[in-house]
């Protein structure tokens, strides 16, 4: 079989996104994307350490933060490593690490800033619809910010004017992006977790979410790019 990396810069389909994001495990890029995964599979496994050891709402003190701090930095670095390589301009994988950190305050900040709103909108009730429309809005503030340079506050208006006339099959696309990603390792770590305790069953789960986040990052961007594209349709129309 060939190996094959999927062009992120064309339109897609639902089954384009999960087909397309799939191959990425048939790429020659598919170690580095590895390789970039391994400090969010620490931060997964010290989150399951202190969640064994310490009651719950020490858990989330400590691990929330750090959780978003790795996530918004060093995840970010596959999104970075991909485009590049997309580009026809090859990076390494501590290269796209240092952008990422370079870009450290925007990604923490536009995190920071989304979850925040989404969390206030989630707890007033009323305004629940409101949080799950931002939530699809602002899926893409990290691929704005390492794609587009965008900056903090304003990736998320970035973001929101790619999903604008989009939303749904948006909505569609990531959550099932998710399921795809996370039902294996979310079954998993349930039934082990039953018959051989959390422990077993939270490795289990850390191991699939290292395994699982080359498609994420590829499904994401193949979204974040058809996005793009669509929109640049819309200004231009079609040829």
């Amino acid at each position: 079989m060939t190996n094959r990396t999927p062009s992120l810069r064309r339109r897609r389909d639902l089954s384009g996104f999960i087909g397309d994001g799939l191959s990425i495990y048939n790429s020659p890029l598919l170690p580095q994307l590895l390789v970039l995964a391994l400090p969010t599979a620490a931060v997964g496994l010290l989150t399951l350490v202190i969640s064994q050891t310490t009651p719950p709402l020490v858990t989330g003190i400590f691990t929330l933060p750090l959780s978003v701090a790795v996530g918004a930095i060093l995840g970010t670095g596959g999104i970075y490593f991909l485009d590049q390589h997309d580009r026809g301009n090859p990076v390494t994988v501590s290269e796209a690490l240092l952008v990422a950190w370079s870009r450290a305050g925007s990604l923490i900040g536009a995190a920071v800033r989304s979850t925040v709103l989404i969390c206030l909108n989630f707890i007033t009730i009323v305004l629940i619809p409101r949080a799950f429309i931002k939530l699809v809005q602002w899926t893409f503030i990290h691929e704005a910010i390492m794609v587009d340079d965008q900056r903090g506050e304003p990736s998320l208006g970035y973001s929101a004017n790619l999903v604008s006339g989009r939303g749904w099959p948006t909505f569609w696309a990531i959550l099932v992006i998710g399921i795809v990603a996370g039902a294996i390792g979310g079954a998993g770590r349930l039934v082990l977790s039953g018959l051989l305790g959390p422990w077993v069953g939270g490795v289990f789960g850390v191991a699939v979410g290292l395994i699982a986040f080359p498609f994420s990052i590829t499904a994401h961007l193949l979204v974040y790019y058809d996005l793009k594209m669509r929109k640049a349709l819309e200004v231009t129309g079609p040829l």
